[in-house]
């Protein structure tokens, strides 16, 4: 049987950074959240510059807009239409279960390595 005791090892080590990882990020979000509440009360959307205690300090209150998935886009006008951008996105499923030929969309679709996941759980013991 093969030797695994260095990649339980590096294992243990990934999955302890990965819940660190996400304690720290959740604290994060959470102090930026209280210091831009408090930095930015009053404040108009736009980016605020301070200075605070020898540091400069960025803060950026915006807004995020979206359309809504139901919006008929026949009910609008031309003028209305121009104002959104349409991203083609490929309905992968669709496409890698397409029963007809694909070669001309092929020619247009690119192909490239994501970031790998990794999913590690405590196996039961016996």
């Amino acid at each position: 049987m093969k030797d695994f005791s260095e990649i339980e090892e590096k294992l243990e080590e990934h999955r302890l950074l990965a819940i660190q990882l996400k304690a720290i990020k959740e604290k994060e979000a959470a102090m930026r959240r209280e210091l831009c509440d408090i930095l930015l009360k009053g404040k108009k959307v736009g980016t605020h510059n301070f200075n605070i205690a020898g540091m400069k300090v960025k803060a950026v209150k915006s807004v995020s807009y979206r359309l809504d998935k139901d919006i008929d886009f026949s009910a609008l006008s031309e003028d209305e239409r121009d104002l959104i951008r349409l991203k083609p996105e490929l309905k992968l499923a669709d496409y890698k279960g397409a029963t007809f030929d694909t070669s001309r969309l092929d020619d247009h679709i690119v192909v490239a390595p994501s970031m790998p996941t990794l999913t590690i759980e405590l196996a039961p013991e016996v």
